[in-house]
């Protein structure tokens, strides 16, 4: 899980906001993974990143806290400071405070794993909530992790990416840190937040002249609809598992109210957005049944695999595009335009 250009995350985005920023857009979908791990001082700063406002990318005192310090001798982790390609001083530029002008334009959320997981894969729990606020790390994982009692390999993971076995998680963590750590400081602007926090933070945040309204009538899902202007209607679903796992689930209820909102948009276009792309998400089948059916449907939006690609799919109805954006973070698979 750990990238070189990690320590820079809060740059890249900002370099990626004042780029949007030159082209003047009338409206920015943010497309879910706005942060990484659930946590607190993420969504802080991101969400002054996007608005405007002062960034902190920092945690605990004194400066950079992390893997990649010089002290680290695990050459599995890049370090700036001694490795090629050598950029000294670059972990205390890298928590420097500074200033984001924001996106200058409206702007809109879609709810991804990482944005309330645990590394995008776990609902956060006692023990890794400990772990966010306390002041010990695991920079090395122990070769002589054991599987627990009555534990077998089948059924650790979910099908279609769905939730670890928690038994496997706590069994791991407290195996991992009974051994070797690194004290850091602790800090209480990680922890970890509630699906009904991010949500609450990502809805509030979204600003601008267009109209949003609440799609689902719960409060811990942000599936809702913006209609731009005269002529384009986004239906955003939110696909995110409650019990864990990267996968997307559709969720009861929202092919209905998909349907719904094909049905009320009149003469608009219409993108339905999800992070996840409706292709590899559990459900999306009767979603895809429904988009195949309307003629105003211009495209679905998604992310999540890191991957830039867009694909005519063919329909009676006329067919529209199917299309993936790729992560300013990182792309795990190939390339990136693959």
């Amino acid at each position: 899980t750990f990238r070189p250009q990690e320590s820079l995350t809060a740059q890249v985005l900002f370099g990626a906001v004042n780029a949007v920023r030159a082209w003047g857009p009338h409206l920015v979908i943010q497309g879910g993974d706005l942060i990484d791990n659930a946590q607190e001082n993420e969504l802080e700063w991101a969400l002054a990143l996007l608005g405007g406002g002062r960034v902190e990318p920092s945690s605990g005192p004194d400066g950079y806290h992390g893997v990649q310090l010089a002290a680290n001798s695990d050459p599995a982790y890049y370090r700036p400071d001694l490795d090629a390609p050598r950029h000294p001083g670059l972990l205390e530029r890298a928590v420097m405070p500074f200033v984001s002008r924001g996106l200058g334009s409206d702007w809109m959320s879609v709810l991804g794993d990482h944005d309330v997981l645990v590394q995008g894969e776990l609902v956060p729990s006692a023990t890794t909530r400990s772990l966010s606020l306390g002041d010990r790390a695991l920079w090395r994982m122990p070769t002589d992790l054991t599987l627990p009692a009555g534990l077998g390999e089948l059924g650790l993971i979910g099908e279609h990416g769905g939730a670890l076995d928690p038994r496997l998680v706590d069994s791991f963590v407290q195996q991992a840190m009974a051994g070797e750590t690194v004290q850091v400081p602790p800090d209480p602007c990680r922890r970890e937040l509630a699906f009904p926090e991010v949500i609450g933070r990502l809805r509030a945040s979204a600003r601008g002249r267009s109209e949003l309204r609440d799609a689902a009538p719960a409060s811990d899902r942000l599936d809702y609809v913006c209609d731009h202007g005269e002529s384009v209607r986004l239906v955003v679903l939110d696909l995110v598992r409650r019990d864990g796992g990267s996968g997307g689930m559709v969720q009861p209820g929202q092919p209905e109210w998909l349907e719904r909102q094909l049905a009320d948009g009149g003469d608009r276009w219409v993108i339905v957005v999800t992070h996840h792309p409706l292709e590899d998400a559990a459900g999306g089948t009767e979603l895809f049944e429904l988009l195949d059916r309307a003629p105003r449907v211009i495209a679905s939006l998604a992310g999540h695999t890191h991957r830039n690609r867009i694909i005519a799919r063919e329909t009676p109805a006329g067919g529209y595009w199917l299309i993936t954006t790729c992560s300013l973070a990182c792309v795990l698979f190939g390339s990136p335009f693959e």
